[in-house]
C-alpha cells in the first residue's frame, strides 16, 4: 500500500475541526528536536565520519535483503499539528541524487529529501503531520541508496517557523526497546571524540573494556582508527582527521583502553603521542604489553608536568622532571628495542618535543629491566587527579617500526609543514551561482563511457615523486572515472599512480571537476593546467586548482607558478592553503577557477575561496590534467601501505569559455602574454619563513 503524507490544506482542516475535542489534546504543544544519531536502529545507515549525522549507503554495497531504513520511537508530551523539517545534505549533481524520506507513523513524507540542489547541508520542508501524546514511530528510508544524509528533525507546532543554521539540540525522548544496544556505527575516528569522560564516548568498537576501569561505557574508537598491516607487522598506527577533539580521563580513578594489535610487533618500536597536562596530578599515557601470559609490559605516562617511564604496576625506571608545560600541548617520542639486543641491552628512550630533522639524545634513555619479547597490545591509560575540569588529554597514539627520523616525519603535524610556504584563506560563507553568467560549455567529460575517450585523452605516464604512472591505474566505473593508488614494485619505484592529460588546450575559461582521494596518506591527488613547453615562447603559469595530499583529507592547496621564470621566488606566484575543506575522502568536493585576462577566481563547493590579478604572471595555452600519485615531498612523509589498494575518484571535469574573451584566447595561443604589473613581495605569496627551493 503506499503511504502519503495528508495535504496541507486537509490537515488545516482536520485541525480546525479538532481543536477543541478534549481527548488527547494539548493547548501548548512544543517545538521537538531530533538528532539523527540517536536513532535507536540504524538499520543500513552508518554515522558520516566526521559528521553528528546518518549516512545512507550506496546501491553498489546494497542488496535486496539489506534494511535501508533506520527507526525510532520518541515520547511527544502534547498533541498536535507539527510540521516537519529535515537537516538534510544535498548535491547540485542531479545524476547523483542523495534523497531519503521520512515516515511519522507509516505515513511518508510529501517530498523526497536531500534534493534541495545545493552542494552541502540545508533545511527541508517535508509536510504537515498531526501527532497524537504518546508514542510516535519515525524511520528514515533510504530510498537513493547514494550516500544520503540525514543531520536532525524538526517537528514544530509552529507552521511559519523556519529553522536555519545547525539548528536547535536534540530534546527528543526515544523510547528504547527492551534489547536495545547503542548504535554500533561502521564508521569513526579517533579525533570525533568528544571533550568529556571516556564513559561518555558511547558507540564504538576495537577496544574492549580492562577491568581497571572505573566507570561504564565504550571508546568511540574503532579500527580503522589504528591502522598495522597484518602482513608484516610494520606500522600501527592513527590516521588524522584534523579535528581538534582530545581523549579526557573518566570521573574517578585510573581509566585504561586495552587494544589488541593485528600482528605482534618486534625490534626498533617508536612510539609518538601528545599529551596536555592540566593540573599537576592527572596522569595520561600509554603501556606497551606483550602476550597476556606475561602481565607486566612497560609504560610511558605523564604526571602532571613530570612524564616517567617503566615497568606497569611498578616503580618508574626512569623520570624527566618539569618536562611537560601545564596547559600546553607535547609531542612524546620514544623508541623501544623489543626482543631485539643493541650492544647486548635492550633501552627504552624518550624525547620531549624533539626538533623533526635534528633530534640529538634522549632526555631519558634506560636499561630495560626486563625481557620483552614482542608487543601485542596497545593501552591508553588516564585519570582525572585532582580535579575533572583540569584532567589531561591526551591525542595521537602511534606505533611505528620505521626507522628514524620517517618514524617520527610522517606525524609531523599537517599545520606545521603547510606554514612553511603556504598562506591560509578563509572561504567564503556564502555560495556564488556558477558557472558565471555567460560561460557556454566547450569541454567536458562526465565519463559515463566504460573506457576513456582517446580523442579527449592522453594517460600520464611521467615517473615522478614516489611513483610510476601507469595507464593500467586508470579506469572508468559507475560513471566516475578512478586513478588507482597501488603498492606495486616497477622498476625503481615501489607504488604505482596515474592521470590523465587533455588533448585540447585551454587558456581563459572557467574550470570545474568534483572528485574524491585515496583514503591512504601519502598520495598526491590534483586537478590543475599545466603550460605547453613547445614553442619555447609559449611557456606560461600552472594553475593549480586542487592539490590534495592525503594525510589530513581536510586540507588542500592552490596556487601558481611561472615557468617561463627560474628559481623559486620568481616561479611562485603564491601559494595558499584552504584549512577548513570538508572530508575529502568521505564525500565528494567541487573544485573550480574562472581564469580571465585580468583576474583568476578559486572556488570550492561554490564558494569563494581567492581571488589574484591575472597582470601578475603570463598566459598561454595549457593541458587540463587529473592526477594521483604517491609523494612525500609535501608533507606527507610515508605511504600508509594498510589503507591500499585506495583511489582517487573524479565524477566529472568541465570548462566553459565566454565569448568575450574569444579574441584574447585566440592571441595568447600564438604568443605568450607577458605579465604587466610586478609580483607583491615574498611574503605576501609565501609565508616569510618558506624555505627556499623550488615546490613540486
Amino acid at each position: 500500500m503506499t503511504r502519503y503524507a495528508f495535504p496541507n490544506s486537509l490537515v488545516f482542516l482536520l485541525a480546525c475541526l479538532t481543536a477543541g475535542a478534549p481527548s488527547g489534546t494539548s493547548a501548548n504543544p512544543r517545538p521537538i528536536w531530533i538528532e539523527a544519531e540517536d536513532f535507536t536502529t540504524p538499520g543500513g545507515w552508518i554515522r558520516a565520519q566526521n559528521q553528528t549525522a546518518l549516512m545512507g549507503r550506496t546501491s553498489g554495497k546494497s542488496s535486496k535483503s539489506q534494511n535501508l531504513t533506520a527507526s525510532t520511537k520518541i515520547q511527544v508530551d502534547a498533541a498536535g499539528t507539527y510540521k516537519l523539517w529535515v537537516r538534510a545534505y544535498g548535491s547540485k549533481d542531479s545524476k547523483r541524487p542523495r534523497d531519503f524520506r521520512v515516515s511519522i507513523h507509516s505515513v511518508d513524507s510529501t517530498a523526497k529529501l536531500g534534493t534541495h540542489g545545493n552542494d552541502g547541508w540545508a533545511w527541508q520542508n517535508a509536510g504537515v503531520f498531526r501527532l497524537e501524546k504518546g508514542e510516535v514511530g519515525i524511520e528514515l528510508i533510504d530510498s537513493s541508496q547514494y550516500y544520503a544524509r540525514c543531520d536532525k528533525l524538526l517537528l514544530t507546532p509552529d507552521l511559519n517557523y523556519t529553522p536555519k543554521g545547525i539548528g536547535g539540540a536534540s530534546n527528543a525522548r526515544h523510547i528504547l526497546p527492551a534489547d536495545h544496544q547503542p548504535p554500533r556505527y561502521a564508521r569513526a575516528i579517533f579525533n570525533d571524540l568528544q571533550a568529556g569522560p571516556l564513559a561518555d564516548q558511547v558507540g564504538g568498537e576495537g577496544f574492549e573494556q580492562d577491568e581497571t576501569w572505573s566507570v561504564q561505557g565504550d571508546i568511540h574508537i574503532l579500527p580503522e582508527d589504528l591502522q598495522m598491516p597484518a602482513s608484516d607487522g610494520r606500522e600501527y598506527v592513527r590516521s588524522q582527521s584534523g579535528n581538534p577533539a582530545l581523549l579526557v580521563a573518566g570521573n574517578t580513578g585510573t581509566s585504561q583502553a586495552v587494544r589488541l594489535l593485528a600482528a605482534p610487533m618486534k625490534g626498533k618500536v617508536w612510539f609518538r603521542f601528545l599529551v596536555k597536562p592540566q593540573d599537576p596530578s592527572g596522569t595520561a599515557g600509554i603501556r606497551l604489553l606483550p602476550e597476556e601470559d606475561i602481565p607486566a609490559g612497560y609504560e610511558i605516562t605523564s604526571k602532571g608536568s613530570d612524564l616517567s617511564m617503566g615497568v606497569s604496576g611498578s616503580s618508574p625506571i626512569g623520570k624527566i622532571e618539569n618536562a611537560l608545560p601545564l596547559g600546553k600541548t607535547s609531542v612524546v617520542l620514544g623508541s623501544i628495542d623489543v626482543d631485539a639486543d643493541r650492544d647486548g641491552r635492550r633501552t627504552l628512550s624518550v624525547w620531549v618535543n624533539p626538533d623533526v630533522d635534528q633530534p640529538g639524545k634522549p632526555l631519558l634513555e634506560r636499561i630495560l629491566p626486563g625481557p620483552l619479547p614482542n608487543i601485542t597490545r596497545l593501552a591508553i591509560v588516564m585519570s582525572t587527579g585532582k580535579s575533572q575540569a583540569g584532567a589531561p588529554l591526551l591525542d595521537e597514539v602511534i606505533l611505528s617500526n620505521h626507522p628514524y627520523p620517517a618514524g617520527y616525519h610522517h606525524v609531523a603535524p599537517r599545520k606545521r609543514h603547510f606554514g612553511q610556504w603556504h598562506i591560509p584563506v578563509k572561504v567564503a560563507e556564502s555560495a556564488t551561482p556558477l558557472p558565471p553568467p555567460g560561460y557556454s560549455l566547450v569541454f567536458s567529460d562526465e565519463f559515463d563511457s566504460k573506457q576513456l575517450d582517446p580523442t579527449k585523452w592522453d594517460y600520464r605516464l611521467r615517473d615522478k615523486a614516489d611513483s610510476a604512472q601507469e595507464s593500467e591505474n586508470v579506469e572508468l566505473e559507475d560513471g566516475n572515472l578512478i586513478i588507482h593508488a597501488r603498492k606495486q614494485r616497477l622498476g625503481a619505484y615501489h607504488y604505482t599512480g596515474g592521470g590523465i592529460i587533455s588533448k585540447d588546450l585551454f587558456v581563459y575559461g572557467y574550470y570545474e571537476s568534483r572528485f574524491k582521494i585515496p583514503a591512504s596518506e601519502g598520495w598526491h591527488t590534483a586537478f590543475w593546467t599545466m603550460p605547453e613547453y613547445e614553442p619555447k615562447e609559449l611557456r606560461n603559469t600552472e594553475i593549480d586548482f586542487c592539490e590534495q595530499d592525503s594525510g589530513d583529507p581536510h586540507y588542500f592547496s592552490l596556487g601558481l607558478i611561472n615557468h617561463r621564470e627560474k628559481g623559486w621566488n620568481a616561479s611562485n606566484i603564491g601559494r595558499w592553503v584552504v584549512e577548513d575543506a570538508p572530508n575529502m575522502v568521505e564525500e565528494f568536493v567541487t573544485i573550480a577557477a574562472e581564469f580571465t585576462p585580468e583576474i583568476i577566481r578559486f572556488y570550492m563547493n561554490g564558494r569563494l575561496v581567492k581571488e589574484v590579478d591575472s597582470r601578475l604572471f603570463p598566459h598561454g595555452p595549457a593541458t587540463v590534467q587529473l592526477s594521483c600519485i604517491a609523494s612525500r615531498k609535501k608533507g606527507d612523509r610515508f605511504q600508509d601501505d594498510a589503507r591500499l589498494p585506495s583511489q582517487a575518484t573524479f565524477d566529472y571535469v568541465r570548462v566553459y569559455q565566454h565569448p568575450r574573451y574569444a579574441d584574447a584566447e585566440a592571441a595568447a595561443k600564438t604568443k605568450a602574454v607577458l605579465p604587466t604589473k610586478p609580483l607583491p613581495p615574498l611574503s605576501e605569496r609565501v609565508r616569510p619563513d618558506a624555505k627556499t627551493g623550488e615546490l613540486d
